[in-house]
Formats: structure tokens, C-alpha cells, sequence
């Protein structure tokens, strides 16, 4: 399963999509200005999550893809 962890303000945020696709969108909402990024948070039961990126706010992304 394709999976990238986000760490943001402290805290881990997971996404169904591979790294490079988060680094795209990450890009594309910094180039507009700033904008919502989609995430889930928690383990087990996750709860949806939007993340506020813009210039100068701090993410790292992962890439936490499991092996086959």
C-alpha cells in the first residue's frame, strides 16, 4: 500500500498517496498562495485532517510506503 506520513506542528498525519505526489500538491498550494492539504490523522480509526500550507510553515513528508 502507497503511504507517505506527513509530520506537521509537531504531530504525524498519513496519506494514502506516495511521497511525491504530497510534494506536488504541497507545491501547487504554496504557488496559490496557500491552501488546505487533506490528511488523516490518528492509528487505527483515522479522522480526517486539513493542514494549512504556505510559505514558512514548517512539513516534512515521508515517504512510509510498506513493502510487498
Amino acid at each position: 500500500m502507497t503511504r507517505a506520513t506527513i509530520l506537521y506542528g509537531g504531530h504525524e498525519y498519513v496519506v494514502a498517496r506516495d511521497e511525491e505526489q504530497v510534494r506536488v500538491e504541497v507545491d501547487e498550494l504554496i504557488a496559490d498562495g496557500g491552501g488546505w492539504l487533506s490528511v488523516n490523522h490518528g492509528r487505527g480509526r483515522l479522522q480526517p485532517a486539513h493542514l494549512w500550507v504556505d510559505r514558512g510553515v514548517s512539513i516534512a513528508v515521508i515517504d512510509t510506503t510498506q513493502p510487498e
